[in-house]
């Protein structure tokens, strides 16, 4: 998968929905595995808090897991594969 190219994507997507949650965790997680972690944060943050019931609890965990990993390479000093 190109995942520069789903990203850019992904970015339009978001645009022309009125940035639909579902459609921003997809750009959050496109720009998680692309290395912008900070930007994957703050996307799938906006994404959490458009975000209801059961997607919303997902958001959560997808956030908790990512600060808990970027946390974790922070104190190794690893880093992050691209």
């Amino acid at each position: 998968m190109n995942v520069r190219e789903a990203v850019g994507w992904a970015r339009k997507a978001a645009e022309k929905s009125g940035r639909d949650a579902a459609i921003l965790d997809t750009l959050a997680n496109l720009l998680w595995i692309s290395g912008a972690r900070d930007e994957a944060v703050k996307t799938e943050e906006e994404a959490l808090g458009k975000a209801e019931g059961a997607m919303k609890r997902d958001f959560e965990g997808v956030l908790a897991r990512w600060r808990a990993d970027a946390e974790a390479m922070k104190a190794s000093g690893a880093v992050p594969m691209t």
